[in-house]
């Protein structure tokens, strides 16, 4: 016999042990574990994006990959781009992604000490990716 997981409310998805939900495989996810998981694959794509778009124009990045826990300490971003004696930080969100206390905090302090940080927000209607380019490209007075 066996339960239809398609016939389960999301209050009854929610009460199943997580680790046995994950065992049941897709059906079993929460909205919620839906939604992390959806925000987390844009956010590796629009890193790789990200990425190659600076590798192609010849701009350097050191890249916490968002694949790993993190070794850096918390609050930095993601990206730290330079190019001619020039450098400048990206943070990349996606809705309903917002920052972290701790990264208010190191942005702040990034800025205080003439710093160039900005943060890319990836929502239904902004790209986040376009944004970082059209930023990247200014800042560096890039041929686009």
């Amino acid at each position: 016999m066996g339960v239809d997981l398609n016939q389960l409310t999301e209050q009854q998805l929610a009460r199943i042990d997580p680790s046995d939900r994950k065992n049941l495989g897709r059906l079993a996810r929460t909205r919620a574990e839906c939604l992390q998981m959806e925000t987390a694959r844009l956010e590796r794509q629009i890193h790789a994006q990200f990425a190659g778009f600076c590798h192609r124009h010849g701009v350097d990045v050191w890249h916490a990959n968002p694949t790993r826990k993190s070794t850096i300490a918390k609050g930095l971003p993601d990206f730290l781009c330079w190019r001619g004696g020039q450098a400048v930080a990206v943070e990349f969100k996606t809705f309903p992604n917002k920052l972290s206390p701790e990264q208010e905090t190191k942005f702040a302090d990034l800025r205080a000490h003439g710093n160039a940080v900005h943060i890319c927000t990836e929502t239904p209607t902004h790209s986040a990716y376009h944004e970082a380019i059209t930023l990247i490209t200014a800042f560096f007075n890039l041929i686009p």
